[in-house]
């Protein structure tokens, strides 16, 4: 969905351009309406509008995305505390076999 409403933010820029230099152009499915207002108008209208809904679509899959991680085991990999008891005489015996 992301994808669509992107192509439309950008498809409607380019319209919106069109329809500044040819209103004809930009409106070729209603040439009777053709003006550089209403082109201007209607095509950023909907520019604005697509770029909302994929604000809050890429907003939404990001909160999805982390709550899922959340979620799930951490694939299987234990994680060792730094200081754990094997470490702490590990160290011990560093030191002691040094002297």
């Amino acid at each position: 969905m992301e994808t669509l409403f992107g192509l439309i933010v950008l498809l409607s820029l380019t319209l919106l351009l069109t329809g500044l230099i040819s209103p004809r152009t930009s409106m070729f499915w209603a040439p009777q309406l053709a003006t550089r207002w209403t082109s201007t108008l209607l095509y950023s209208a909907l520019a604005m509008g697509a770029f909302l809904i994929f604000g809050l679509l890429v907003e939404v899959n990001d909160l999805r995305r982390e709550s899922a991680q959340l979620a799930s085991p951490s694939h299987g990999a234990a994680v060792e505390p730094f200081f754990s008891s094997s470490n702490q005489q590990d160290t011990l015996n560093l030191h002691t076999a040094d002297w």
